[in-house]
């Protein structure tokens, strides 16, 4: 098993022992003394303060990251790449009949796709082509936004 050291605080009180392979360049006045007599103290098996404990107990083990290379990004495995252009291009066109003046056909557009992917999450669950956040997350903001959107649109009409 392997093991590392871990340094515990001396019984009279003071700061813990530096290890061996320690920079003790940045130690003033006031740091690394024991008891206010000037003294740097020992450190290591000297001091008599070495434990040994199991590494999972003590460090922590690297990332994905520290170990590949490479940036861990958590929505990599997430979602279907095609369904996600499917909704930026029925996006897109519902912003250029908007620019074109039906407003009511650029609404109902995004409404309906907001409430399809909300409905599509909340029905596949985890094997849904549409994964943004957690199953309730995506659910709520997606029905919420599609029934909110077609509200908010017709209640501006009412008052026009």
């Amino acid at each position: 098993m392997v093991t590392v050291a871990r340094h515990a605080r001396r019984k009279g009180g003071g700061e813990a022992p530096l290890p061996d392979s320690a920079d003790r360049s940045d130690i003033g006045p006031d740091r690394g003394r024991q008891g206010g007599r000037g003294q740097v103290p020992p450190a290591g098996k000297e001091a008599g303060l070495q434990e040994k404990v199991p590494v999972s107990r003590s460090l922590p083990l690297p990332t994905s990251q520290e170990a590949t290379g490479r940036l861990y990004v958590s929505e990599a495995g997430e979602g279907n790449p095609a369904c996600e252009w499917v909704v930026a291009i029925l996006v897109v066109a519902a912003g250029l009949l908007a620019l074109a003046g039906r407003t009511l056909a650029a609404t109902v557009l995004v409404s309906t796709v907001a409430l399809a992917t909300g409905l599509v999450r909340l029905v596949m669950r985890e094997h849904s082509p549409w994964k943004v956040r957690s199953v309730a997350f995506d659910a709520t903001i997606g029905i919420g936004l599609g029934i909110g959107l077609m509200i908010t649109y017709f209640s501006i009409q009412l008052m026009l």
